[in-house]
């Protein structure tokens, strides 16, 4: 919150912003930088200086990688002081709370995550510098570099009028983005997991990377298929011709939670729109920059459907046996989240009476750090503003996480501990 307020501070002074916006659209821009959501009230590009956009480069560098690195650094330093391996309960807590590997030296966990991340971000910004020069852009190294963190860290900020519109069938810009966005979003766990694998260092992927995997796959191919096969806009045409690599960018967009888009959300069916309101929510995996209740929750949620289908008392996943505290994890997540999308979509509907669909659209964008948006954002009231802020911060931080905070108690602690561990290693449930 610290972040928050001194990010927030400096948008508001005039030489961070060009003048004409609100205070509360300053918090809000700051609120979704940090949150690395992409949900924005005003222009990024006309609202702010090159001082403003630097400020908001480095919250959304923050918010994107925080939470894994330097938020983890701080927390074993600091607060724990894990000099050692002495203190078997404490580091449990934390490989559990950052899904951090058994054993692992955590200090280098965290200096390869960064230079994972600088990596990434640093390829990603040489290829869109390129593809912005070709293009005819002013500031293109800049702009590579805005775009490139902006995709890594799945915030979906941009500095054009509207996200990547401009682009569409830029093949140099989408792949080099669609990249980007998974990697952030699958998260480097995953990558850590399958390197080790093809190393022959562990006999088989953990439940995680396999349930990762499978529900990114299955829902990459399905968001995809549906605009491509079904959406009347895609089949129109639009004003370019919408192919695969359209339908494909579109659904890496909204799975992986980043919120770019290469064609006008609200012009696409309501069918087509409910689908992608359906993705973000689940969103991306856990570990990674991507928000959503993270797909190993839904993953464990079907499980847990399927065994009580066929009345089962193991909850079993991908031949995992998965631990009674994880499923009653996921479990209360996914509800948490429900009411908290009902609640707040009633509450944006009262206040946007001749609203259709678009209050709940930017709900779950919101409280899943997507920033997809049908364009009800910009015309909220102050009030709806500062609910769509509540369910950023609330989505980045992890529901479940902050009621239980509230309450005194955390999602991993030893009360909530059985001796029902899954046979390969429980599944990374995120807050």
């Amino acid at each position: 919150m610290t972040l928050l307020a001194l990010g927030w501070i400096l948008l508001n002074l005039p030489v961070f912003h060009s003048g004409g916006s609100a205070v509360i659209d300053h918090l809000f821009t700051a609120t979704s930088a940090l949150t690395t959501t992409g949900l924005t009230t005003i222009n990024v590009a006309d609202s702010y200086s090159f001082a403003g956009e630097i400020v908001i480069l480095l919250l959304l560098q923050i918010g994107g990688i925080g939470y894994m690195s330097l938020a983890g650094w701080l927390l074993l330093e600091s607060h724990y002081g894990l000099k050692s391996r002495e203190d078997e309960e404490k580091e449990e807590m934390v490989e559990s709370d950052y899904t951090v590997p058994r054993g692992s030296d955590h200090r280098s966990f965290l200096i390869k995550l960064l230079g994972f991340t600088l990596a990434c971000e640093a390829i990603g910004a040489v290829i869109l510098s390129v593809a912005f020069s070709a293009h005819g852009e002013e500031l293109p190294v800049w702009k590579g570099i805005f775009i490139a963190v902006s995709a890594f860290c799945t915030a979906g900020l941009h500095l054009f009028d509207s996200s990547l519109h401009g682009f569409t069938d830029n093949v140099s810009v989408n792949l080099t983005v669609s990249a980007l966005s998974l990697a952030g979003s699958f998260g480097f766990l995953f990558f850590v997991d399958v390197y080790d694998r093809l190393l022959g260092h562990t006999k088989r992927l953990g439940v995680s990377t396999r349930a990762i995997f499978l529900v990114m796959a299955v829902s990459l191919v399905g968001v995809t298929a549906t605009l491509m096969f079904y959406d009347p806009y895609f089949n129109t045409g639009g004003e370019v011709d919408l192919g695969l690599m359209a339908g494909a960018f579109q659904a890496i967009s909204t799975v992986s939670t980043t919120g770019f888009s290469t064609v006008p959300i609200d012009r696409l069916s309501m069918a087509s729109t409910f689908l992608l309101t359906i993705f973000m929510f689940i969103g991306a995996s856990p570990s990674g920059t991507g928000g959503g209740i993270k797909n190993t929750t839904a993953a464990t949620a079907f499980a847990y459907l399927v065994a009580v289908v066929r009345r089962k008392k193991d909850i079993v996943l991908l031949g995992a046996r998965l631990s009674q505290k994880r499923v009653h994890l996921a479990m209360a997540l996914l509800v948490v989240n429900l009411i908290l999308v009902l609640v707040a979509g009633f509450a944006l509907l009262v206040g946007t009476p001749d609203a259709t669909f678009a209050p709940i659209f930017e709900v779950v964008s919101a409280l899943g750090t997507v920033g997809l948006s049908l364009g009800a954002t910009g015309e909220v009231d102050a009030g709806g503003k500062v609910l769509l802020i509540a369910l950023m911060i609330l989505g980045r931080l992890g529901t479940l996480s902050v009621i239980m905070a509230v309450l005194g108690h955390s999602p991993n602690s030893a009360e909530h501990a059985d001796s029902g561990d899954g046979d390969d290693g429980d599944i990374a449930i995120e807050g």
